[in-house]
């Protein structure tokens, strides 16, 4: 039987890559990689020493000098471990020593910004562990800076001033009211968390109260929600944290710093003119704290100056 030329070669060749992956010895062919030739895996290890934290602004690009005890360390159970502060370099070193895959908390607050942060020890490579005395880990949060507020309607189109009114025989008894907040600084913003403490959401929310006489008749549609408490109506919509940070990446800002919200109201059954809009925009806020408890949370901050802005209604 005559034996095909093509099946001589695909067994030759089956052969040859058997022998360079050490698959089959063939004596005197030494085909397969070279001894030196594999890049050894450098397999983390276990490690057990202090942590030294670094925190950075995550939009300016700096480290933060917390300039108090700006960081909390916390255990696995919410106990508070380690307070710290962070130098000119954004470095603080903890007194204790951690093992890798230890699970913390950590808490850093700075004026008027506060992020929590998950944290899990790292392990090290072969090299670091032998060679450095402390854990590496980097938190990167945000700088604080008060964002400023607008309000208009399509009857007010240049806005009404904080303070102002709307008044419906000129406007009309179904407004549609435009928010807009606004980031006047470069690199300042806000990052959400989640507070493992109280176990809520830290966002940042726009909230709008409607009080004083007849402010039951206004209809409100549009927000996320809104609970009735006091002598007042409450609405609310989480916010992008995006739309509340300006971050520019060389010419380009990568969040404009900017963005706005509508909503529907209905007049037709108000008359009078003593009821209140009153806007303001809460950071570390959590909506389902305040239908619980009646307030936005127990580190809530009012951050539009002067808030309430605030808009009379005229029948």
């Amino acid at each position: 039987m005559k034996v095909k030329f093509e099946t001589v070669a695909a067994v030759i060749a089956v052969v040859f890559v058997m022998a360079y992956l050490g698959w089959v010895a063939i004596p005197g062919l030494n085909i397969g990689p070279t001894a030196g030739s594999v890049t050894p895996v450098d397999v983390k290890q276990v490690v057990n020493k202090p942590l030294k934290f670094t925190v950075m602004d995550q939009f300016g690009g700096a480290p933060i000098d917390s300039d108090a005890a700006g960081l909390t360390i916390y255990d696995s159970s919410l106990a508070s471990i380690e307070s710290l502060n962070t130098d000119a370099n954004g470095q603080a070193t903890t007194s204790g020593s951690y093992a890798s895959g230890t699970a913390l908390y950590a808490l850093f607050t700075h004026d008027s910004s506060r992020q929590w942060f998950p944290v899990s020890v790292p392990k090290m490579s072969a090299a670091d562990a032998n060679s450095l005395t402390t854990t590496s880990i980097l938190l990167k949060t945000y700088v604080y800076t008060a964002p400023t507020m607008s309000v208009r309607t399509a009857a007010n189109a240049t806005g009404i001033p904080d303070g102002g009114e709307y008044n419906q025989t000129i406007g009309g008894a179904s407004p549609v009211f435009t928010v807009t907040w606004f980031q006047p600084t470069d690199s300042m913003g806000y990052i959400s968390s989640f507070d493992p403490i109280y176990s809520i959401q830290n966002q940042a929310v726009l909230v709008m109260k409607l009080s004083n006489t007849n402010y039951e008749t206004i209809g409100i549609s549009g927000f996320d929600g809104q609970k009735a408490s006091g002598a007042a109506n409450y609405f609310y919509k989480v916010l992008d944290d995006q739309s509340l940070t300006k971050w520019k990446v060389g010419d380009t800002y990568k969040y404009s710093g900017t963005g706005s919200y509508s909503f529907a109201c209905s007049l037709s059954g108000y008359t009078g003119d003593a009821a209140d809009m009153n806007f303001y925009i809460y950071y570390n806020a959590d909506p389902a704290w305040f239908i619980t408890h009646g307030n936005w949370g127990p580190n809530a901050l009012s951050v539009i100056a002067g808030a309430p802005f605030t808009i009379n209604m005229e029948d």
